[in-house]
């Protein structure tokens, strides 16, 4: 600080410091120089500020990164980033990883007769039974809903089981919650590094095989993977193989989800663009089905390129035809972003369909923050540097820093439906939304919410500050032609 001082006049960053009471603090400090006539220092100005408040909110926020939000286990980033430490440990040490892929049966069937508040509570439960029965070393995870996983580091199929026999048995017990005894069960598949698998995610899809093949026997029981299983992959094949065709083919299609600012009467001010698909022979068939396809493959650089021309191409349509579409926002992958000139070709793409730059906005989604490749953070600046504004997607689900968000050109967080579907009513999802509405303030962004159902959520959002919101409250997403006549009707 001194070496600064004395060369340039001036420093700035962050320090501790102590209260009257004794009570350390983290402050944010700027020193500047003052010198006299004759160029000697005659005294230093300092400013600072308390950041208490965000360095807290910093810490809930890194916490809700890796943890599931409702019992405190590792969530999937960290469940993955931990299976990926077990995998690699035990190639060194030669070692066998089990993993546990663990689903509870009956579960909806709470969620549907008695409602979230009572499933939660089940989850709850069913988390504390779980790690009691698992060792100190290993790893508890909840992958989402009623999903679980176990990582076991050095155990033989003897222990695994003997594991997953205790699981099992703890979670057949009754839960208490309230005036009601609840009762559920478990179905566990296991599967083993490496007999079984190579990589994490081949090990997760193989434990996920055998769990299955768990319910099918008739649930509550465990289940090792063995390779006729494979039978369960053959429609992730099959998905495959349709959509290699279906690209050139153009059978995917957009469609448009309007986003609302929150004034007394609100007005559309954008949208998203999501990918739909209908196959002949499969039906509909979810982006969070086929999109992981494409990436595990190698079509995601396709299927981007897809969905880069026809959102070009329609809204360059809407301006020829006098209409005046708002800013749509359309999702980017993290591969996308690996790629050295994808921010250069999207941008030419843009000028050659001439249209404005701020038409096009950009969603991101946390894992694409995780890799400090240089390619991820040029292109990041070319595009907002274009004019292109940036969006993180599903804030608060990812494994980011908060460190690396500040530093990155984002314009706006969106706060994740998993933490708008209980406002109003839960004070755990009021409490994770107000801290990601206090980081969009502090760090000068703008708040989107997405996945807004009723008018408790509207209204919450409101009277805490959100900004924008999108959801099935406010319309649903919509075909191009209705969204067109949406576009018509607001002028």
């Amino acid at each position: 600080m001194w070496q600064q001082l004395a060369e340039n006049g001036s420093w700035q960053g962050e320090i501790w410091n102590r209260r009257k009471n004794g009570e350390i603090f983290p402050e944010w400090q700027t020193i500047n120089r003052v010198e006299g006539e004759d160029g000697k220092t005659e005294f230093f100005v300092s400013i600072f500020s308390d950041i208490s408040s965000i360095k807290n909110a910093q810490r809930k926020a890194e916490y809700l990164a890796t943890h599931d939000v409702l019992t405190g286990l590792p969530n999937r980033a960290l469940f993955q980033d931990r299976l990926r430490h077990a995998l690699a440990q035990g190639r060194r040490q030669n070692l066998k990883v089990a993993l546990l892929f663990i689903d509870l049966d009956n579960f909806k069937t709470i969620n549907d007769t008695l409602g979230h508040e009572y499933g939660d509570e089940v989850l709850k439960q069913a988390s504390v039974r779980l790690k009691e029965v698992v060792r100190d070393v290993d790893t508890v995870a909840r992958l989402g809903g009623d999903e679980f996983t176990v990582i076991i580091t050095g155990g033989d199929e003897e222990l695994a089981e003997h594991v997953a026999e205790r699981i099992v048995d703890d979670l057949s017990a009754s839960f208490q919650v309230k005036q009601h005894k609840l009762h559920i069960s478990a179905s566990i598949g296991i599967a083993f590094f490496p007999d079984d698998a190579q990589d994490s995610a081949s090990l997760t899809k193989s434990a996920d095989v055998a769990m299955y093949r768990a319910k099918e026997q008739g649930r509550s029981r465990v289940e090792f993977f063995r390779s006729d299983l494979h039978v369960r992959l053959l429609k992730r094949a099959a998905i495959e193989e349709a959509l290699r065709s279906a690209i050139p083919a153009k059978r995917l299609r957009l469609v448009y989800q309007p986003k609302y600012n929150l004034n007394e009467e609100p007005a559309m001010i954008g949208a998203e663009a999501l990918l739909r698909w209908r196959d002949a022979d499969m039906g509909n068939i979810s982006p969070a089905e086929f999109i992981p396809i494409a990436e595990a493959c190698g079509l995601i650089h396709e299927l981007a390129m897809f969905v880069e021309d026809m959102l070009i191409q329609q809204v360059k349509e809407w301006r020829h035809n006098k209409l005046s579409p708002p800013p749509i926002a359309m999702n980017v992958s993290p591969r996308q972003l690996k790629e050295p000139t994808f921010a250069q070709k999207i941008v030419k793409k843009i000028n050659d369909a001439d249209i404005p730059h701020n038409l096009i906005h950009l969603e991101i989604t946390e894992n694409a923050l995780l890799d400090s490749n240089d390619a991820v953070r040029s292109n990041l600046e070319f595009l907002a540097k274009s004019g292109i504004e940036l969006s993180l997607d599903d804030f608060g689900t990812g494994y980011s820093s908060l460190s690396r968000i500040k530093s990155l050109p984002i314009k706006e967080l969106k706060v994740d439906k998993s933490f708008v579907d209980g406002l109003g009513e839960n004070p755990e999802d009021e409490a994770i939304a107000l801290t990601v509405l206090s980081l969009t303030t502090a760090l000068g962004l703008r708040s989107v919410a997405e996945g807004v159902e009723n008018h408790k959520q509207l209204d919450w959002l409101r009277q805490h500050g959100c900004e924008t919101v999108q959801g099935y409250l406010l319309q649903r997403p919509l075909e191009s032609d209705h969204f067109e006549d949406l576009l018509a009707k607001n002028g």
